[in-house]
């Protein structure tokens, strides 16, 4: 790595938190698949980096008007029966996404790709998984990739899952009683 330094005109190097490194890490993976020559000349090139959410629907919405994230798929299902007010986009956007899932009795599951039924749960229990799962019923504290990636191998599921999980491993780590807080804080 020095011989590289070497050749260039000017070269920082900067820490960012692990938080801010997906950016980084997606851009190492892309040069790790190019192959160059050391006296190969590269053109910069401009990285659009967005900040919306690539979901349509709102990420924090598990429950409208006391109604859960999927009570109109099961009355779809059930009764093939649309939202009040719904547009025909919507309808078609429940028509397709309803064939992802499965009513037995009152419990709805979505079918996954390796064949496993995730049952759909609701804000509330889906809460208490979060909680149970990453204080160590499924092994120790983790990211939250892993975490939904561990609630979806308990057999559950709900929309805004990965969103959730990110958002609830931010709030644990940086708690008052998260180790990573008395690490940080801790007196020498």
């Amino acid at each position: 790595m020095k011989s590289l330094i070497k050749s260039f005109e000017e070269i920082t190097f900067e820490y960012l938190p692990r938080v801010n490194n997906r950016f980084t890490d997606g851009l190492a993976t892309l040069a790790s698949m190019v192959e160059c020559s050391p006296d190969a000349q590269i053109l910069p090139f401009l990285a659009d980096r967005r900040c919306k959410t690539t979901y349509k629907e709102s990420l924090n919405a598990l429950t409208t008007n006391e109604r859960t994230w999927f009570t109109p798929i099961i009355d779809f299902i059930r009764d093939r029966n649309y939202p009040l007010n719904s547009t025909m986009g919507e309808q078609k956007r429940l028509r397709k996404s309803g064939t992802q899932f499965m009513l037995q009795g009152d419990l709805l599951y979505k079918r996954s790709y390796d064949g496993i039924q995730l049952l759909c749960v609701d804000e509330e229990q889906a809460q208490v998984i979060m909680e149970e799962i990453h204080q160590g019923i499924c092994g120790p504290h983790m990211n939250a990739k892993i975490l939904a990636k561990k609630i979806l191998g308990m057999g559950y599921y709900w929309i805004t899952m990965e969103a959730d999980c990110a958002s609830f491993a931010i709030h644990v780590r940086y708690s008052p009683i998260s180790p990573k807080f008395l690490q940080r804080n801790s007196i020498h």
